[in-house]
C-alpha cells in the first residue's frame, strides 16, 4: 500500500471535499493520539512493506507448559501456559509493531481534520490496532517474568500485590521503549526495568512501613522525642508521658485510641491493626489511615516546638540503600 494511493485514490475525494463533523472530530482524535515508536531505517525502504510484514514467524502450537511454581496465586497460574519469546520471536515482533508505528504517524502527518480522507483515517486505526495486538502479545508473554521477580522481592503477599501491579505498568513501558534494533534481549531490559522500579516501591514501603507496622513503642517515642530527654538519656516513663501529653493535647480521641493502642502507650502490648479494627468497628485499612493522620499530626507539632526533631531523620526525602532494604 502507497501512501499516494491511500490519499489521493478517487474514490475518497468526494467525500473529502464534504467531511461532516463527526468525521473532523475522528480526525482531530487520531491527531491528539501519541504514538511512540522505534525509528528504523528500514522503514523507508520500498521493499519495507514486503520484507516486514510478510516476514514469516513460527507458527508451531507448543504443547509444552511449564509447571508454575507452588507458592503463585491461583489468579496467575494461566501465566505459564503461554510461551516465552524465543530472540526471534522478540526480534520479528517488535519490528513488525515499530513499523506498524511508523506507518501511521506518515499518514497521521498528511491527516487534514478540516478535510479528513476517511480511508487514511482506516488504515491508521487498522494499523495501531495491529500494533496495539502485538504490544499485547509481547506483554503477555513476559508478565509471569514480573511475578518472578515480584514472588523474590516480596516481604508480605499484601506487599505482592502492589509489586505485581506496578511491575506490569513498567512492563508496558519497557514494551514501548525497547529498541529492538541493538540486539539486545528484551526480557534482559524488561527485568532490568522492573527491579529498578521495584526497588524504589521497597524503599518508599519501608519508609511507610516505621509508620504503619511497626509494633514497638520506641519508634513512636523517637519521632517526637524530647532532646532534653533524649541528652540526658532520661527513664521510658518520662518519655512515654512526654508523648501521650502530646497525644491528648492535638489528636483526637479516635485518632488517640489507635496510637495508645498500636505503639502500647498504655503499658500494655502493642496491638495489631487487625485487632484495633475488630474492637472499633472498623476496616484495618481505615485504622491504618487513621493511625498516619495522627502520626503526621505529632510530627507537625513537635516540628513546631523541636526544630532539630529526629523525624526528619527517620521520615526524610532520601530513600534507603539496597543493601539497607529487608527482602524477607
Amino acid at each position: 500500500m502507497s501512501i499516494t494511493a491511500s490519499t489521493h485514490s478517487h474514490p475518497e475525494r468526494p467525500r473529502r471535499n464534504s467531511p461532516d463533523t463527526r468525521q473532523s472530530q475522528r480526525a482531530a482524535n487520531i491527531l491528539l493520539r501519541e504514538v511512540r515508536f522505534i525509528y528504523s531505517a528500514e522503514f523507508e525502504k520500498k521493499d519495507a512493506e514486503q520484507t516486514i510484514l510478510q516476514s514469516s514467524l513460527s507458527r508451531e502450537t507448543r504443547k509444552r507448559r511449564d509447571k508454575p511454581p507452588s507458592d503463585v496465586p491461583g489468579h496467575l497460574l494461566y501465566l505459564w501456559t503461554i510461551p516465552l519469546l524465543n530472540p526471534d520471536e522478540e526480534q520479528e515482533l517488535f519490528r513488525r509493531m515499530n513499523y506498524r508505528k511508523y506507518r501511521s504517524n506518515v499518514l497521521r502527518s498528511r491527516l487534514n481534520p478540516d478535510e479528513p480522507c476517511i480511508r487514511s483515517m482506516d488504515s491508521i486505526e487498522r494499523m495501531l490496532g495491529e500494533a496495539n495486538e502485538i504490544r499485547n502479545h509481547i506483554v503477555q508473554a513476559n508478565t509471569r517474568l514480573v511475578v518472578s521477580i515480584a514472588r523474590r522481592l516480596k516481604s508480605s503477599w499484601d506487599a505482592f500485590d502492589e509489586m505485581i501491579s506496578t511491575g506490569n505498568f513498567i512492563l508496558i513501558r519497557a514494551v514501548e521503549r525497547f529498541d529492538y534494533s541493538r540486539g539486545f534481549r528484551f526480557s534482559t531490559y524488561a527485568t532490568h526495568s522492573v527491579e529498578r522500579e521495584l526497588f524504589r516501591l521497597l524503599g518508599k514501603g519501608r519508609k511507610r512501613q516505621l509508620t504503619e507496622v511497626s509494633t514497638s513503642s520506641e519508634i513512636l517515642l523517637e519521632t517526637v522525642e524530647d532532646p532534653i530527654v533524649s541528652e540526658f538519656h532520661a527513664e521510658q516513663d518520662r518519655r512515654v508521658r512526654y508523648v501521650r501529653s502530646l497525644i491528648e493535647s492535638v489528636s483526637p480521641e479516635r485518632e488517640r485510641r489507635i496510637v495508645i493502642s498500636r505503639f502500647g502507650l498504655n503499658s500494655e502490648r502493642s496491638r495489631t491493626l487487625r485487632e484495633i479494627g475488630e474492637e472499633m468497628g472498623l476496616s484495618k485499612e481505615r485504622i491504618r489511615q487513621l493511625q498516619i493522620r495522627a502520626v503526621e499530626r505529632l510530627q507537625q507539632f513537635a516540628k513546631y516546638e523541636l526544630p532539630d526533631s529526629a523525624l526528619d531523620e527517620m521520615f526524610g526525602e532520601e530513600p534507603p540503600s539496597v543493601e539497607d532494604l529487608d527482602f524477607g
